[in-house]
């Protein structure tokens, strides 16, 4: 079984503590990076991405430096598609923004802020299969 990395990306210092403290409670921490904004995340990747791995990036829409779109077209292009999913969390209600999150293959759910543990459970299960991670 591949190790499972979270990569947390978002500008809001308060919604990354609050995802941390969220996957803690579910076990599903070991490996988490958290990172303010698209470019960091773009850049991560680049350096530490590894076929050995799975990758689910929790990613906001809004940001400065890179916002989560420019970083989806940065990444589309690259061979990311077996092994890394990105989850939309976002406090935009614009059903333009759900339509366009689904013109990309990689992203696999559009997720309202603020993120709840549940969500994180269910995430972890689709990914792990543990059903003891339900809250």
């Amino acid at each position: 079984m591949k190790k499972h990395r979270i990569i947390v990306v978002d500008d809001d210092a308060i919604c990354l503590m609050l995802t941390e403290r969220f996957l803690q409670k579910i076990d599903f921490n070991k490996y988490v990076d958290t990172l303010s904004n698209g470019q960091e995340a773009f850049d991560f990747l680049a350096a530490n991405y590894t076929v050995d791995e799975m990758y689910i990036v929790l990613l906001d829409i809004n940001m400065p430096v890179m916002n989560g779109w420019e970083f989806l077209d940065e990444i589309k292009d690259k061979c990311f598609d077996n092994n890394l999913d990105v989850f939309i969390v976002t406090s935009s209600i614009d059903k333009a923004d759900i339509e366009k999150a689904k013109t990309y293959s990689l992203v696999k759910d559009c997720i309202s802020k603020p993120l709840t543990s549940k969500e994180l459970s269910e995430i972890k299960l689709r990914y792990l299969g543990d059903q003891t991670c339900l809250l």
